[in-house]
């Protein structure tokens, strides 16, 4: 079944995971015209550009070069990359509103009411005697490039970074979600704010800032492929392709502890390997958007018949305030109602033809239905409780 509840949280992790759809063309600066040897050479990693007039410089760094440009070292510091083989860099702060800003064209514009994610990483230069919170990045129709005058873009920047960045060993991840109510083609990240609003940490200084693994994904519901069926000992996949930039965890539903017949929790299609029937619950994560979805493996070698079962499981309302109904079409001892991290809130007898279940005690929030037989599951449907 389709996950399709989202749950906002406070808080972001720097998790990173390749996989599928990330909209920034050239994403960690991989793709290289030439080794860079001066300042302002982002233009050889195409199509980044620096948007900033001709008086200021978006740089370059890879490990091909031994000098100023050079990976792990370089003219302002030491930084290995947060993947591949190179990454940017860009002036953030220095007085009378000089800033650098790196700027690419999307490789496909964003639709207009969907949810994105958008994520980069940066870490400060040691050269740097203070650190900002004012990095971000804006989307834009057209291309922000100021070819001459003041540096600065004034623009509100569509994601911003919460803290002060400090930390000059540790990559720091900037990100969150953007609904786009307009065509977007363009990606500008740098500091959009004059100097009297830039945040300092302590006295003003000049600010240089490396960057790397740049992304833009779709936000996409968690997908745990469709229910099956299999044989004792055998071993299969289940999930599907894995989306760029995002966390999954998997677990089993009526054992959130319990990962032993995963092989791996953290990917997006794990081998699995039951001794018998399991429902398998997806957990997935893009930005501050937390999806999930639920997948039956039974475990027998009949195999349709029992996997189909799902369906003839029918559950209203849903939303629902005081109660829900339950009908199953089929054999079954028992109804449990499961939290999201498995454990058992209610547990009752299955009627013939309709069961209905007082949801007073639970607080509001996701839970599942299963329709259990001598403790294997024959159906389960997520339901959501709104008092």
């Amino acid at each position: 079944m389709r996950g399709l509840w989202r749950i906002l949280i406070l808080y972001l992790f720097p998790l990173f995971a390749d996989g599928q759809g990330n909209l920034v063309p050239n994403w960690s600066f991989e793709n290289i015209s030439s080794c860079p040897s001066l300042g302002g050479d982002i233009n050889k990693a195409l199509p980044w550009f620096s948007a900033s007039s001709s008086g200021s410089s978006t740089d370059l760094y890879n490990v091909c070069d031994n000098t100023f440009f050079g990976i792990p070292y370089n003219s302002v510091g030491f930084q290995i990359t947060k993947s591949g083989n190179s990454y940017a860099g860009i002036g953030v702060y220095a007085s009378t509103d000089y800033r650098e800003y790196a700027e690419v064209k999307l490789i496909d514009s964003l639709r207009v009411g969907e949810i994105y994610c958008i994520s980069f990483y940066v870490n400060p230069a040691n050269v740097n005697t203070c650190y900002t919170s004012s990095i971000g990045a804006r989307l834009s129709h057209d291309s922000l490039l100021r070819p001459s005058g003041n540096t600065l873009i004034n623009a509100t920047p569509d994601v911003l970074s919460a803290n002060f960045i400090t930390d000059t060993i540790n990559w720091h991840r900037i990100s969150g979600t953007y609904n786009c109510t307009s065509t977007s083609n363009y990606l500008t990240i740098g500091n959009f704010f004059n100097d009297a609003n830039t945040t300092f940490s302590n006295s003003p200084n000049n600010m240089y800032y490396y960057l790397d693994d740049v992304s833009i994904v779709e936000v996409s519901n968690a997908d745990a492929s469709n229910d099956t069926s299999m044989c004792s000992g055998e071993t299969i996949a289940i999930g599907g392709l894995p989306t760029f930039d995002a966390e999954y965890t998997w677990y089993e539903l009526a054992d959130s502890t319990n990962s032993s017949s995963i092989d791996s929790i953290h990917i997006a299609k794990p081998h699995i390997s039951p001794i018998q029937t399991t429902t398998y619950v997806m957990w997935k994560r893009q930005c501050n958007v937390i999806t999930t979805d639920t997948v039956i493996v039974t475990v027998n070698c009949v195999g349709i018949k029992q996997a189909d079962k799902k369906q003839d499981l029918i559950i209203y309302p849903n939303p629902a305030s005081e109660s829900v109904t339950v009908s199953y079409a089929g054999n079954g001892a028992e109804i449990r109602v499961c939290d999201l991290l498995g454990k058992v809130v209610k547990r009752l007898s299955l009627n013939i033809g309709k069961t209905e279940i007082d949801l007073g005690g639970l607080n509001n929030g996701v839970y599942f239905i299963l329709v259990m037989e001598n403790d294997k599951p024959l159906a389960t449907k997520k339901f959501v409780v709104q008092h």
